[in-house]
């Protein structure tokens, strides 16, 4: 199907309506799992269940399923070059993801870009698990902030979008060692991203409202802080236990005999 009837079915997935939901997740399971012919993109529809509760967990584990069958796949296969093995990543689902958040009706979801977020980092965290593609995941979006939306040539929101995930991707490598080697080559659908036009520069500053993070952050702040006071609390009350029970020992204990002075005797 063409890119904007792919994108009508993935606004269909944010449709309130439970049993249109199950119907779609049911389908994609089918497909996903028993057949394997759909085209990856199908992959990136998964993490639109992620904003509701029903459904996220389900749609996670086909997640991980599909993302580790097809790296299987790709590790069994020794015989072809190394540009075709590249086109097999599960990696290249990224772009994808990145160009149906933008095109959600309900996008953007500003300033936190709440789910946004929440769809970034389910992708990623899979995708980051038992592998070492940092270098590659964000190479892929720097050249996705670099391209023209072929569908919205005027639209910032495939930018926006990348860079949100390229947040996302860089607080992760600051938990854990990595490599920056890049795994392959980056392939980027030309049906979605196409390069700029001569003598248009690509935006330098950050497409994000300054607001974006400073929730999260006041929120890390406050928990830190809440975690001082606690133990702070609890130190006192340690504190009153001790003089308690040093006032107890002081009024249990018997008073010191005095010792008579012996009277000398003239």
């Amino acid at each position: 199907i063409t890119a904007p009837m792919f994108l009508l079915i993935a606004n269909v997935i944010q449709d309130e309506n439970i049993d249109v939901r199950d119907t779609l997740l049911g389908k994609l399971k089918i497909h996903l799992l028993s057949a394997h012919k759909l085209p990856i993109r199908y992959l990136g529809l998964l993490v639109l269940f992620m904003k509701f509760t029903k459904q996220s967990k389900n749609a996670r584990f086909l997640l991980k399923q599909c993302i580790q069958f097809r790296r299987q796949i790709f590790n069994s296969i020794k015989s072809h070059p190394d540009a075709t093995k590249s086109r097999l990543f599960s990696e290249n689902v990224i772009p994808y993801v990145v160009h149906t958040i933008a095109h959600l009706d309900s996008f953007p979801d500003e300033p936190q870009f709440k789910d946004t977020h929440k769809y970034l980092s389910t992708i990623l965290e899979v995708l980051f698990q038992g592998a070492d593609n940092f270098g590659f995941v964000m190479h892929m979006l720097g050249l996705i902030k670099q391209t023209q939306d072929v569908l919205a040539p005027d639209s910032d929101n495939t930018r926006v979008v990348a860079e949100i995930a390229m947040h996302i991707v860089q607080e992760k490598m600051n938990q854990r060692a990595f490599s920056h080697q890049t795994i392959g080559t980056v392939y980027l659908p030309s049906s979605l991203f196409q390069e700029l036009p001569e003598g248009e520069v690509v935006p330098t500053h950050s497409l994000l409202p300054d607001t974006y993070g400073v929730t999260s952050s006041n929120k890390m702040d406050n928990q830190i802080k809440r975690k001082k006071e606690q133990m702070m609390n609890k130190k006192r009350k340690a504190d009153d236990v001790d003089k308690e029970n040093a006032g107890v020992d002081s009024e249990t204990s018997p008073a010191p005999k005095r010792r008579r002075k012996k009277r000398k005797v003239k």
